[in-house]
């Protein structure tokens, strides 16, 4: 009904490249069908994990329809170099 964000998701060392972060966003994406909207702000390096899956990059941040709270978080994460990476807004 309304909107969402597809939140962080971290795999411990140990346990990357087994498929398990596209597991876990197989999981989450049933549930899509709940949401107008699904949001995801990964770090930039991580965008092209999240595109087969059907996410799609905005480059508008400003467009009217994102709802201020991702916008807000946006720019917190791109804030004054709180995080090494830049992170993009990516949509569903």
């Amino acid at each position: 009904t309304g909107d969402a964000e597809l939140g962080g998701i971290y795999v411990f060392s140990e346990f990357q490249g087994k498929g398990i972060a596209k597991e876990i966003v197989k999981h989450l994406l049933e549930y899509r069908s709940k949401y107008r909207n699904l949001y995801c702000l990964p770090f930039r390096n991580l965008k092209a994990f999240y595109m087969p899956f059907g996410f799609t990059e905005i480059t508008k941040c400003d467009a009217p329809n994102i709802p201020n709270e991702i916008r807000e978080k946006l720019a917190w994460c791109n804030n004054n170099d709180r995080y090494a990476e830049t992170a993009v807004l990516l949509s569903m």
